[in-house]
């Protein structure tokens, strides 16, 4: 259910053999709130719910030459059991995100992207209701390749994406996704400069995942390997 302009909600399908309801408020700005209500007792009947504010993380982000960046997309990658949020750079390169929950953690993972420009993970301790992340984005890294079957063939329309990495358990930080063209070929400008798992998958061929490749400007050579009719 939703509040109404007074805040006001009502709630009728409870059985009556609860005798506690758990509840989770959620709204945009606001941290997501558990709460707890007795069933069956006065207070039952006009319960009053406190959302938490929550903590916020703002900034700016720029580049090595100090111009700001807008449109950069900055994501809160995790706060465990929470919502995942995401916001953009306005013209002026600030971003504001706000409702992040420091219950269970004292610390959320940002990852901040742009295009042309390398990804960042960054781990933010919130221990202010506000807290302040500046952002200086370094040249994205060449990452770039060739697939093709087991004779050599191009094969187009391949999906190329990040990929979790399965030998060392890291999860997926940065977001990509591409296709192949009709030469087989795939290019990302906005790489990391460290080596990340990749995700390689077309009809009719064995999907390669969490492999490992450096994005150091080379073209790398993929086979997928048909599958069997």
């Amino acid at each position: 259910m939703e509040t109404d302009a007074n805040g006001l909600w009502h709630y009728h399908y409870i059985p009556k053999s609860y005798a506690v309801v758990n509840f989770e408020l959620i709204r945009s700005n606001y941290a997501v709130t558990q709460v707890s209500v007795p069933v069956g007792m006065p207070e039952s009947m006009s319960a009053t719910l406190v959302i938490k504010r929550g903590c916020a993380i703002v900034g700016q982000v720029s580049n090595q030459q100090g111009k700001v960046i807008s449109g950069a997309t900055v994501r809160a990658y995790h706060n465990y059991r929470y919502r995942k949020l995401s916001t953009k750079t306005d013209t002026n390169g600030h971003f504001e995100l706000f409702g992040l929950s420091n219950q269970l953690e004292s610390k959320v993972d940002i990852v901040i992207q742009s295009t042309g420009m390398a990804p960042q993970l960054h781990t933010v301790q919130l221990s202010e209701l506000t807290n302040t992340l500046n952002l200086i984005l370094t040249k994205g890294n060449l990452f770039r390749g060739r697939i093709s079957d087991e004779a050599g063939n191009p094969i187009s329309k391949v999906v190329v994406q990040t990929d979790f990495d399965f030998n060392n358990q890291i999860d997926k930080n940065f977001e990509w996704r591409t296709e192949t063209d009709a030469d087989g070929r795939f290019e990302w400008d906005s790489a990391p400069a460290e080596a990340i798992c990749y995700w390689f998958e077309a009809n009719g061929y064995n999907i390669l995942r969490g492999h490992p490749l450096l994005a150091d400007g080379s073209e790398h050579k993929i086979i997928l390997k048909q599958k069997p009719e």
